[in-house]
């Protein structure tokens, strides 16, 4: 079972390995990317700055100024407004592809005003870059104006830079706005997304309608405008994070502010996401295996869940992506996986304990072994434990006078009746050595009173033969020797072929005081420690004699016990009286007192008439040596 277990052990981690691989592949899988984002939605944002306002081109404007498109007088007027309130640079989320009306309105305003103005560009479906009309202007500049959302229409990521069809690096709105406003730049053609965080609410947002008529706009000044549309009519709008609806010209003023913070989320060092994951293998492990009880594990399984959830609130807020997907995969999988494989383990394990208790124990005790999860090793443990040995008296001679057939089933219907008596009071059968019994109590579960559970089925054992022999016409008649004390308890055997049982000097006097029940004409002998840890009134205790069995040389004192109903009145104080005179040399006076009580029918006092004249007087200790077994 030792080495069984030590590989299943390396089993389920090499098993364990494989998982979390798994949970990776899934995790970069489209299933496991959507669930990354259930949470980093829901924990991206940045904070808000003052230094950036949106003009949109809301219904309001629509309705005021007429018709889209305008002339584009109207936003030469909106460019010469807002540098004449201070604006530090104005970007703008509209395409000027193509000549119109009013060019030379916005060609002369940016002259004027002599402040850089950033234009939308797009690339069209072959990579050809389709800039803004006023590029040649000294003041303007242009950058790509592309927004590309998720496979579930959410923008998540921005690009610094584009490759046109010509090979040429061309800067993004966002970006190109930022150079321009810090006068910093990275110096690299990066054409790699990044993950941007939303602002955490939407910028300051003024009418262009109340720009152009002149109406209040409150403070622009060393504002950084970006100028977009914000009516649902214009179809410039993208999903937010949220699920809403979101103007793309709100989208590219995030990824400036991003930008500005320097708040793009960091990847998590490798050394970290590694103890992160063995800490969530580590956990799953545990409660999978460490606790068999359903309500437990699950309530253990969404802690760790939300454990999971917590660490990735702290890591997003913290400005790191944290893999929330493979840390929740990997403990699902592993978790699962430890269930189904303590459930295997367990069932082994249970059919173990089966096989070896299954048939010598009571079916409760069998139950709460297999519930309490305990270890059945190879090998033993001292324990203290009461020990039962019956045999049917005389059944040799008994058995010469029937056929195999009718010994064999007088015998099965015997230890048939017999075992329930010893099972009832959750003992434990160890053997039947042909007509005789081996039991014991305390062993393999720890069970309270263990000795008065042992009497109890050696009095149901007389009470249970009475009406076997009633049923069976038969008289067969049993000697019980009960004994309790440590012992080593384990299973002893091969590792192919085992034996639960109990070794030690407490079973071998148990044994023998089964043997000198006859000697003593008594169905039921106990010793003195059993006598000693059992108060029970409808139990009653006869103290024999003082003796010694083969093999030992400490004298014990024996005591024939019964029903108390089953005794007669005075008879267990009468043989006392003469059990004192005995043990103390006074022959004489423990004839006169056996003799009489042998008389009224007392087999043990009729045996201690026969034994007395046998004793060395002049040797005479007090304590019967017997010899044999």
């Amino acid at each position: 079972m030792k080495n069984l277990r030590r590989k299943e052990d390396i089993f389920f981690g090499l098993s364990v390995i494989l998982l979390v691989l798994l949970a990776y592949l899934i995790s970069e899988s489209i299933f496991g990317v959507r669930l990354n984002r259930i949470l980093s939605d829901r924990v991206y944002d940045t904070q808000t700055r003052n230094e950036v306002v949106v003009v949109g081109v809301d219904d309001a404007s629509l309705q005021s100024l007429g018709a889209w498109p305008w002339k584009r007088d109207i936003f030469a007027r909106a460019v010469d407004r807002l540098y004449q309130e201070g604006a530090r640079l104005v970007v703008f989320d509209i395409l000027f592809l193509e000549k119109r009306e009013g060019d030379n309105d916005v060609e002369s305003a940016l002259s004027k005003n002599k402040k850089p103005t950033i234009f939308a560009s797009k690339l069209d479906d072959k990579g050809n870059l389709l800039a803004s009309v006023y590029q040649d202007n000294q003041f303007t500049k242009t950058g790509i104006a592309h927004v590309y959302p998720n496979d579930d229409g959410k923008v998540r990521e921005t690009y610094f830079f584009f490759n046109d069809n010509d090979g040429y690096c061309v800067p993004t709105l966002s970006y190109l706005a930022f150079t321009a406003y810090t006068k910093n730049d990275i110096g690299v053609c990066d054409t790699t997304s990044h993950p941007f965080v939303y602002q955490a609410s939407s910028p300051r947002t003024i009418s262009i309608r109340d720009v152009v008529q002149g109406n209040e706009i409150g403070d622009v000044k060393d504002k950084v405008v970006f100028i977009g549309s914000v009516s649902l009519d214009l179809e410039d709008h993208f999903v937010s994070l949220g699920g809403e609806k979101i103007p793309g010209v709100y989208v590219h003023a995030s990824m400036f502010t991003t930008l500005l913070n320097n708040s793009f989320p960091k990847t998590l060092p490798t050394t970290t996401t590694a103890v992160l994951v063995f800490l969530v293998v580590v956990y799953a492990s545990f409660i999978s295996l460490r606790f068999n009880k359903t309500l437990v594990q699950a309530t253990l399984f969404f802690l760790g869940v939300i454990g999971i959830i917590v660490c990735g609130f702290l890591g997003y807020g913290l400005g790191y992506v944290v893999p929330f997907s493979f840390l929740l995969i990997t403990h699902a999988l592993v978790s699962v996986y430890g269930f189904m494989f303590r459930y295997v383990r367990t069932e082994r394990k249970n059919e173990h304990i089966r096989n070896l208790f299954g048939k010598y124990v009571h079916k409760d005790v069998l139950h709460e072994l297999m519930e309490s999860g305990r270890e059945v090793k190879l090998g033993g443990e001292k324990r203290d434990v009461s020990v039962l040995f019956s045999d049917i008296r005389g059944f040799t001679s008994f058995s010469e006078t029937m056929s195999p057939e009718e010994l064999t089933g007088l015998l099965n219907a015997y230890l048939s009746a017999m075992s329930p008596q010893i099972l009832e009071e959750k003992g434990t059968i160890d053997k039947f050595i042909g007509d005789a019994i081996m039991a014991f109590w305390n062993a393999p579960l720890k069970l309270k009173n263990h000795p008065l559970h042992a009497v109890k089925a050696a009095l149901r054992m007389v009470d249970a033969l009475e009406v076997f022999n009633k049923e069976h016409k038969a008289t067969l008649a049993v000697g019980i020797g009960l004994n309790t004390g440590e012992v080593v308890v384990g299973n002893i055997g091969s590792q192919d072929r085992i034996n639960y049982t109990i070794l030690g000097d407490v079973v071998n006097t148990g044994s023998r005081l089964e043997s000198l029940t006859k000697k003593y004409g008594v169905e039921i002998l106990a010793s003195e420690e059993v006598r000693n840890k059992i108060e029970e009134k409808d139990i009653a205790w006869r103290k024999l004699d003082v003796i010694t069995v083969k093999g030992k040389s400490e004298p014990t004192t024996i005591y024939e016990v019964r029903r108390a109903s089953h005794f007669k009145q005075g008879v267990v104080a009468e043989y006392e009286k003469g059990l004192q005179c005995y043990t103390q040399g006074d022959f004489e006076g423990a004839l006169a007192v056996f003799g009489a009580l042998a008389n009224s029918g007392d087999i043990p006092s009729q045996k201690m008439v026969e034994k007395i004249p046998t004793i060395n007087k002049s040797t005479w200790d007090g304590v019967w040596h017997f010899d044999e077994k």
